[in-house]
Protein backbone atom coordinates (compact mmCIF):
# COMPACT_ATOMS: atom_id res chain seq x y z
CA UNK A 1 0.00 0.00 0.00
CA UNK A 2 1.34 3.41 -0.96
CA UNK A 3 1.87 6.15 1.58
CA UNK A 4 -0.73 8.35 -0.14
CA UNK A 5 -3.45 5.69 0.12
CA UNK A 6 -2.48 4.91 3.69
CA UNK A 7 -2.85 8.59 4.67
CA UNK A 8 -6.25 8.83 2.94
CA UNK A 9 -7.60 5.72 4.64
CA UNK A 10 -6.30 6.89 8.01
CA UNK A 11 -8.01 10.29 7.66
CA UNK A 12 -11.27 8.70 6.41
CA UNK A 13 -11.42 6.22 9.27
CA UNK A 14 -10.66 9.03 11.71
CA UNK A 15 -13.55 11.15 10.33
CA UNK A 16 -16.00 8.23 10.37
CA UNK A 17 -15.09 7.25 13.90
CA UNK A 18 -15.55 10.86 15.06
CA UNK A 19 -18.98 11.06 13.35
CA UNK A 20 -20.11 7.80 14.87
CA UNK A 21 -19.04 8.90 18.32
CA UNK A 22 -20.78 12.24 17.79
CA UNK A 23 -24.03 10.55 16.72
CA UNK A 24 -23.96 8.21 19.69
CA UNK A 25 -23.37 11.10 22.10
CA UNK A 26 -26.12 13.23 20.48
CA UNK A 27 -28.60 10.33 20.60
CA UNK A 28 -27.86 9.63 24.25
CA UNK A 29 -28.18 13.28 25.25
CA UNK A 30 -31.38 13.78 23.24
CA UNK A 31 -33.01 10.68 24.67
CA UNK A 32 -32.20 11.82 28.20
CA UNK A 33 -33.65 15.26 27.53
CA UNK A 34 -36.84 13.94 25.96
CA UNK A 35 -37.48 11.41 28.68
CA UNK A 36 -36.82 13.99 31.41
CA UNK A 37 -38.90 16.89 30.06
CA UNK A 38 -41.49 15.26 27.75
CA UNK A 39 -41.82 11.86 29.34
CA UNK A 40 -41.41 10.07 25.98
CA UNK A 41 -38.51 8.19 24.50
CA UNK A 42 -36.79 9.40 21.36
CA UNK A 43 -37.61 6.19 19.46
CA UNK A 44 -41.34 6.57 20.19
CA UNK A 45 -41.24 10.22 19.16
CA UNK A 46 -39.53 9.33 15.86
CA UNK A 47 -42.21 6.72 15.10
CA UNK A 48 -44.94 9.29 15.69
CA UNK A 49 -43.21 11.83 13.50
CA UNK A 50 -42.51 9.32 10.74
CA UNK A 51 -46.20 8.35 10.57
CA UNK A 52 -47.33 11.92 10.21
CA UNK A 53 -46.57 15.08 8.30
CA UNK A 54 -42.95 15.21 9.55
CA UNK A 55 -41.95 12.21 7.46
CA UNK A 56 -40.67 14.38 4.59
CA UNK A 57 -38.69 16.55 7.01
CA UNK A 58 -37.03 13.53 8.59
CA UNK A 59 -36.16 12.14 5.18
CA UNK A 60 -34.62 15.49 4.18
CA UNK A 61 -32.64 15.59 7.42
CA UNK A 62 -31.25 12.09 6.69
CA UNK A 63 -30.27 13.11 3.18
CA UNK A 64 -28.56 16.21 4.52
CA UNK A 65 -26.72 14.07 7.05
CA UNK A 66 -25.47 11.77 4.30
CA UNK A 67 -24.42 14.75 2.21
CA UNK A 68 -22.62 16.21 5.22
CA UNK A 69 -20.71 12.96 5.64
CA UNK A 70 -19.77 12.96 1.96
CA UNK A 71 -18.65 16.57 2.30
CA UNK A 72 -16.49 15.69 5.27
CA UNK A 73 -14.93 12.84 3.32
CA UNK A 74 -14.15 15.21 0.44
CA UNK A 75 -12.59 17.71 2.83
CA UNK A 76 -10.56 14.85 4.28
CA UNK A 77 -9.42 13.99 0.76
CA UNK A 78 -8.30 17.59 0.20
CA UNK A 79 -6.35 17.63 3.45
CA UNK A 80 -4.86 14.25 2.52
CA UNK A 81 -3.62 15.62 -0.81
CA UNK A 82 -2.10 18.64 0.88
CA UNK A 83 -0.41 16.51 3.55
CA UNK A 84 0.78 14.04 0.91
CA UNK A 85 2.41 16.82 -1.11
CA UNK A 86 4.20 18.05 2.01
CA UNK A 87 5.48 14.56 2.76
CA UNK A 88 6.19 13.32 -0.75
CA UNK A 89 8.28 16.36 -1.81
CA UNK A 90 11.13 15.71 0.66
CA UNK A 91 10.75 11.95 0.23
CA UNK A 92 11.15 12.33 -3.53
CA UNK A 93 14.25 14.46 -2.95
CA UNK A 94 15.65 11.85 -0.55
CA UNK A 95 14.93 9.03 -3.00
CA UNK A 96 16.60 10.98 -5.79
CA UNK A 97 19.62 11.61 -3.57
CA UNK A 98 19.82 7.93 -2.62
CA UNK A 99 19.71 7.00 -6.32
CA UNK A 100 22.56 9.44 -7.02
CA UNK A 101 24.64 7.91 -4.24
CA UNK A 102 23.92 4.44 -5.62
CA UNK A 103 25.31 5.64 -8.96
CA UNK A 104 28.42 7.01 -7.25
CA UNK A 105 27.47 10.70 -7.47
CA UNK A 106 27.95 12.27 -4.04
CA UNK A 107 28.53 15.87 -5.08
CA UNK A 108 25.00 17.29 -5.32
CA UNK A 109 23.29 18.02 -1.95
CA UNK A 110 19.52 18.02 -1.32
CA UNK A 111 17.85 21.44 -1.24
CA UNK A 112 14.52 21.46 0.62
CA UNK A 113 12.66 24.25 2.42
CA UNK A 114 9.39 23.52 4.18
CA UNK A 115 8.48 21.40 7.17
CA UNK A 116 11.20 21.82 9.80
CA UNK A 117 11.36 18.10 10.60
CA UNK A 118 11.96 17.25 6.95
CA UNK A 119 14.47 20.08 6.63
CA UNK A 120 16.41 18.51 9.50
CA UNK A 121 16.14 15.07 7.85
CA UNK A 122 17.44 16.39 4.52
CA UNK A 123 20.28 18.16 6.30
CA UNK A 124 21.19 14.91 8.04
CA UNK A 125 21.14 13.20 4.64
CA UNK A 126 23.50 15.84 3.26
CA UNK A 127 25.81 15.36 6.25
CA UNK A 128 25.77 11.60 5.73
CA UNK A 129 26.51 12.09 2.03
CA UNK A 130 29.42 14.37 2.88
CA UNK A 131 30.83 11.80 5.30
CA UNK A 132 30.47 9.10 2.67
CA UNK A 133 32.24 11.29 0.13
CA UNK A 134 35.04 12.06 2.58
CA UNK A 135 35.31 8.37 3.41
CA UNK A 136 35.56 7.47 -0.26
CA UNK A 137 38.17 10.17 -0.82
CA UNK A 138 40.13 8.96 2.20
CA UNK A 139 39.89 5.39 0.94
CA UNK A 140 41.15 6.45 -2.48
CA UNK A 141 43.95 8.46 -0.87
CA UNK A 142 44.91 5.48 1.31
CA UNK A 143 44.90 3.21 -1.71
CA UNK A 144 47.06 5.67 -3.59
CA UNK A 145 49.39 5.89 -0.59
CA UNK A 146 49.56 2.10 -0.41
CA UNK A 147 50.52 1.89 -4.08
CA UNK A 148 53.06 4.66 -3.60
CA UNK A 149 54.43 2.86 -0.54
CA UNK A 150 54.89 -0.38 -2.47
CA UNK A 151 56.48 1.55 -5.33
CA UNK A 152 58.68 3.45 -2.89
CA UNK A 153 59.79 0.28 -1.14
CA UNK A 154 60.69 -1.43 -4.38
CA UNK A 155 62.53 1.64 -5.68
CA UNK A 156 64.38 2.50 -2.48
CA UNK A 157 65.42 -1.08 -1.80
CA UNK A 158 66.68 -1.59 -5.32
CA UNK A 159 69.66 0.75 -4.95
CA UNK A 160 71.27 -0.73 -1.80
CA UNK A 161 70.34 -4.25 -2.91
CA UNK A 162 72.04 -3.71 -6.26
CA UNK A 163 75.09 -2.39 -4.46
CA UNK A 164 75.23 -5.44 -2.16
CA UNK A 165 74.95 -7.76 -5.15
CA UNK A 166 77.65 -5.80 -6.95
CA UNK A 167 80.12 -6.02 -4.06
CA UNK A 168 79.47 -9.74 -3.51
CA UNK A 169 79.77 -10.44 -7.23
CA UNK A 170 83.06 -8.53 -7.24
CA UNK A 171 84.35 -10.86 -4.55
CA UNK A 172 83.08 -13.96 -6.36
CA UNK A 173 84.54 -12.87 -9.71
CA UNK A 174 87.92 -12.15 -8.18
CA UNK A 175 87.75 -8.38 -8.69
CA UNK A 176 88.61 -8.02 -5.02
CA UNK A 177 91.70 -10.19 -5.26
CA UNK A 178 93.49 -8.98 -2.13
CA UNK A 179 92.39 -9.46 1.48
CA UNK A 180 92.29 -5.70 2.03
CA UNK A 181 90.03 -5.17 -1.00
CA UNK A 182 87.83 -8.08 -0.02
CA UNK A 183 87.49 -6.59 3.46
CA UNK A 184 86.52 -3.22 1.92
CA UNK A 185 83.90 -4.90 -0.30
CA UNK A 186 82.44 -6.83 2.62
CA UNK A 187 82.27 -3.68 4.77
CA UNK A 188 80.58 -1.78 1.94
CA UNK A 189 78.06 -4.60 1.43
CA UNK A 190 77.42 -4.64 5.18
CA UNK A 191 76.74 -0.88 5.26
CA UNK A 192 74.35 -1.21 2.33
CA UNK A 193 72.56 -4.04 4.11
CA UNK A 194 72.27 -1.77 7.16
CA UNK A 195 70.74 0.88 4.90
CA UNK A 196 68.13 -1.65 3.77
CA UNK A 197 67.43 -2.59 7.38
CA UNK A 198 66.96 1.07 8.27
CA UNK A 199 64.62 1.57 5.35
CA UNK A 200 62.56 -1.52 6.12
CA UNK A 201 62.37 -0.49 9.77
CA UNK A 202 61.00 2.90 8.76
CA UNK A 203 58.42 1.35 6.44
CA UNK A 204 57.39 -1.09 9.18
CA UNK A 205 57.02 1.80 11.60
CA UNK A 206 54.96 3.67 9.03
CA UNK A 207 52.62 0.69 8.59
CA UNK A 208 52.10 0.52 12.37
CA UNK A 209 51.17 4.21 12.39
CA UNK A 210 48.71 3.68 9.54
CA UNK A 211 46.96 0.82 11.32
CA UNK A 212 46.88 2.60 14.69
CA UNK A 213 48.99 -0.09 16.40
CA UNK A 214 51.53 2.33 17.84
CA UNK A 215 50.91 2.60 21.62
CA UNK A 216 51.98 5.77 23.42
CA UNK A 217 53.49 5.79 26.91
CA UNK A 218 52.57 9.32 27.96
CA UNK A 219 54.29 10.60 31.11
CA UNK A 220 55.56 13.90 32.55
CA UNK A 221 59.12 14.66 31.39
CA UNK A 222 61.55 17.50 31.95
CA UNK A 223 61.87 18.66 28.36
CA UNK A 224 65.06 20.68 28.89
CA UNK A 225 66.97 17.73 30.35
CA UNK A 226 65.49 15.46 27.69
CA UNK A 227 66.73 17.72 24.87
CA UNK A 228 70.20 17.84 26.39
CA UNK A 229 70.34 14.05 26.51
CA UNK A 230 69.11 13.84 22.93
CA UNK A 231 71.72 16.34 21.78
CA UNK A 232 74.50 14.39 23.51
CA UNK A 233 73.38 11.15 21.83
CA UNK A 234 73.17 12.90 18.44
CA UNK A 235 76.70 14.32 18.87
CA UNK A 236 78.02 10.82 19.51
CA UNK A 237 76.17 9.48 16.48
CA UNK A 238 76.76 12.42 14.05
CA UNK A 239 80.13 13.76 15.10
CA UNK A 240 80.69 15.77 11.92
CA UNK A 241 77.78 18.15 12.54
CA UNK A 242 77.57 21.07 14.97
CA UNK A 243 74.72 20.53 17.43
CA UNK A 244 73.65 23.18 19.93
CA UNK A 245 70.84 23.43 22.44
CA UNK A 246 68.92 26.58 23.50
CA UNK A 247 67.00 25.91 26.71
CA UNK A 248 65.51 28.39 29.22
CA UNK A 249 66.55 28.30 32.87
CA UNK A 250 63.10 27.49 34.20
CA UNK A 251 62.01 23.88 34.12
CA UNK A 252 59.35 23.03 31.53
CA UNK A 253 57.37 19.84 32.04
CA UNK A 254 55.30 18.25 29.29
CA UNK A 255 53.32 15.02 29.12
CA UNK A 256 54.96 13.14 26.26
CA UNK A 257 56.20 9.71 25.24
CA UNK A 258 60.02 9.78 25.67
CA UNK A 259 60.62 6.96 23.19
CA UNK A 260 58.50 8.54 20.45
CA UNK A 261 59.96 11.99 21.12
CA UNK A 262 63.44 10.50 20.67
CA UNK A 263 62.31 9.12 17.33
CA UNK A 264 60.81 12.50 16.37
CA UNK A 265 64.03 14.39 17.12
CA UNK A 266 66.17 11.75 15.41
CA UNK A 267 63.99 12.01 12.28
CA UNK A 268 64.32 15.81 12.28
CA UNK A 269 68.09 15.69 12.76
CA UNK A 270 68.41 13.07 10.01
CA UNK A 271 66.25 15.21 7.74
CA UNK A 272 68.54 18.22 8.31
CA UNK A 273 71.62 16.11 7.61
CA UNK A 274 70.09 14.79 4.40
CA UNK A 275 68.87 18.13 3.03
CA UNK A 276 71.06 20.81 4.65
CA UNK A 277 73.56 20.78 1.73
CA UNK A 278 76.04 23.16 3.32
CA UNK A 279 79.70 22.56 4.20
CA UNK A 280 79.45 23.38 7.92
CA UNK A 281 75.94 22.29 8.87
CA UNK A 282 74.66 23.40 12.24
CA UNK A 283 71.52 22.12 13.99
CA UNK A 284 69.95 23.83 17.00
CA UNK A 285 67.45 22.28 19.40
CA UNK A 286 65.30 24.94 21.06
CA UNK A 287 62.70 25.16 23.80
CA UNK A 288 60.53 28.04 24.97
CA UNK A 289 57.25 28.59 26.77
CA UNK A 290 54.33 30.56 25.35
CA UNK A 291 51.67 30.99 28.01
CA UNK A 292 50.09 27.60 28.66
CA UNK A 293 52.01 26.00 25.80
CA UNK A 294 55.61 25.04 25.07
CA UNK A 295 57.39 25.02 21.71
CA UNK A 296 60.18 22.60 20.80
CA UNK A 297 62.13 23.56 17.67
CA UNK A 298 64.73 21.86 15.52
CA UNK A 299 66.42 24.28 13.11
CA UNK A 300 69.36 24.00 10.74
CA UNK A 301 71.36 26.56 8.75
CA UNK A 302 70.98 24.66 5.48
CA UNK A 303 69.70 25.79 2.11
CA UNK A 304 66.06 25.36 3.15
CA UNK A 305 63.40 24.92 0.49
CA UNK A 306 61.01 27.08 -1.60
CA UNK A 307 58.16 28.49 0.49
CA UNK A 308 55.52 27.04 -1.84
CA UNK A 309 56.62 23.52 -0.88
CA UNK A 310 56.16 24.04 2.86
CA UNK A 311 52.46 23.02 2.94
CA UNK A 312 53.43 19.60 1.61
CA UNK A 313 56.49 18.70 3.69
CA UNK A 314 54.46 16.68 6.22
CA UNK A 315 52.63 14.63 3.59
CA UNK A 316 53.48 10.96 3.35
CA UNK A 317 55.97 10.07 0.62
CA UNK A 318 56.50 13.74 -0.24
CA UNK A 319 59.97 14.57 -1.51
CA UNK A 320 61.09 18.09 -2.10
CA UNK A 321 62.77 17.27 -5.40
CA UNK A 322 60.69 16.23 -8.36
CA UNK A 323 63.21 13.51 -9.16
CA UNK A 324 63.39 10.69 -6.64
CA UNK A 325 66.59 10.53 -4.66
CA UNK A 326 68.56 7.37 -4.09
CA UNK A 327 69.34 8.37 -0.51
CA UNK A 328 67.89 6.07 2.13
CA UNK A 329 67.00 9.10 4.28
CA UNK A 330 65.06 10.74 1.47
CA UNK A 331 62.09 8.35 1.45
CA UNK A 332 59.34 10.90 2.14
CA UNK A 333 58.33 9.38 5.49
CA UNK A 334 60.44 11.16 8.12
CA UNK A 335 58.41 14.35 8.47
CA UNK A 336 55.11 12.50 8.03
CA UNK A 337 56.04 10.27 10.97
CA UNK A 338 56.98 13.40 12.95
CA UNK A 339 53.59 15.00 12.30
CA UNK A 340 51.65 11.83 13.15
CA UNK A 341 53.52 11.29 16.43
CA UNK A 342 53.27 14.93 17.49
CA UNK A 343 49.52 15.02 16.90
CA UNK A 344 49.16 11.67 18.67
CA UNK A 345 50.63 13.32 21.79
CA UNK A 346 48.21 16.23 21.65
CA UNK A 347 50.48 18.72 19.86
CA UNK A 348 50.69 20.37 16.48
CA UNK A 349 53.61 20.83 14.12
CA UNK A 350 54.67 23.51 11.65
CA UNK A 351 57.62 24.25 9.39
CA UNK A 352 59.34 27.45 8.21
CA UNK A 353 62.30 28.40 6.06
CA UNK A 354 63.61 31.32 8.09
CA UNK A 355 67.45 31.18 8.00
CA UNK A 356 67.47 27.59 6.82
CA UNK A 357 64.81 25.00 7.61
CA UNK A 358 63.04 24.68 10.94
CA UNK A 359 60.30 22.55 12.44
CA UNK A 360 58.34 23.62 15.51
CA UNK A 361 56.23 21.42 17.77
CA UNK A 362 53.66 23.05 20.06
CA UNK A 363 52.48 21.09 23.12
CA UNK A 364 50.20 22.04 26.04
CA UNK A 365 51.91 22.46 29.39
CA UNK A 366 51.61 19.79 32.07
CA UNK A 367 49.73 21.85 34.65
CA UNK A 368 49.82 19.09 37.29
CA UNK A 369 53.59 18.79 36.98
CA UNK A 370 53.98 22.56 37.30
CA UNK A 371 51.84 22.63 40.47
CA UNK A 372 53.88 19.78 41.98
CA UNK A 373 57.08 21.75 41.39
CA UNK A 374 55.60 24.73 43.21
Amino acid sequence: MTLKRRIFLTNTIMVLVCLCLLLVIVEMMTELLFEHYLGISISALLRQLASGKWAAFIMAACVLGVLAMIGLLMISQLFTRHLTRQIMAPMAALMEGAARIDQGNMEKPIFYMGVKEFEALCQMFNTMQQHLREGMEEKEANEKARIEMVTGISHDLRTPLTAVKGYLKGILDGVAHTPEKQSDYIKAAYHRACDMETLLSKFFYFSKLQTGKMPLNIQPIDVGAFLKETMAAAVRKHGAVTLTCTIPEERITLRLDPEQMTRILENLITNSLAHGKVHSLGITLGLKSLGDKAVITVRDNGVGMPAEKLPHVFEQFYRGDAARSNSVENNGLGLYIVKTLVEGQGGRVYADVEDGFGVGMVFPMDQEGMEDEK
